[in-house]
């Protein structure tokens, strides 16, 4: 995970994640310490641990207020606004325990 700064206040923080089927990494912009976008992609391998992408899907959220305002999924669509409420809460959630990660003094995840 690697954070980017302007003055004290985080502007963009990238994660990356790697598997024995893929790997994903997400990016989440800030304003005034709030999420206004997350940029999420995931790499699909053809076989564990081969590094060999077949597939990746990629997903846009905007943020205004903590709400998720658009999301456009894999294929470039504007998904549906009833899939909003879980899918807020899904991201959000994952941020509060990126969050809470970052300021631990842990070094990997794996010690959690």
């Amino acid at each position: 995970m690697t954070n980017y700064y302007n003055g004290k206040d985080v502007e963009k923080t990238v994660t990356n994640f790697l598997g024995e089927m893929g790997r994903a990494r997400t990016e989440y912009y800030f304003e005034n310490g709030k999420l206004i976008f997350e940029f999420e992609i995931h790499k699909f391998y053809d076989r564990p641990m081969t590094g060999n992408v077949v597939r990746a899907e990629e997903n846009r959220y905007y943020f205004h207020n903590q709400r998720l305002i658009r999301w456009i999924g894999p294929k470039g669509q504007i998904e549906g606004m009833k899939q909003y409420p879980d899918k807020e809460k899904e991201r959000l959630e994952d941020l509060k325990n990126i969050d809470k990660w970052t300021k631990s003094k842990k070094t990997s995840i794996e010690e959690e």
